[in-house]
């Protein structure tokens, strides 16, 4: 669908879509104000993927094809 840019498209889609949901609804000073929280959230977010990526391509729970990823680490 988006070539090598589909796997970025799907993670900004499910991470910028709930922030704009709550910044629209909410305002932007509850995001502001919890800015911390949102920042240790994020970064363990980013960690978790870091560890479970690789096991989950071991155990073939998903996988990532070269056409469809950025060939960064490929």
């Amino acid at each position: 669908m988006f070539e090598e840019y589909t796997y970025l498209v799907w993670m900004l889609i499910f991470t910028i879509a709930p922030i704009g949901i709550i910044w629209a609804r909410y305002g932007r000073r509850l995001l502001w104000k919890n800015r911390k929280a949102i920042l240790i959230i994020a970064a363990i977010a980013v960690v978790y993927q870091f560890i479970a990526d690789p096991f989950a391509e071991a155990w073939h729970a998903w996988f990532f094809t070269k056409d469809l990823t950025m060939g960064i680490w490929a």
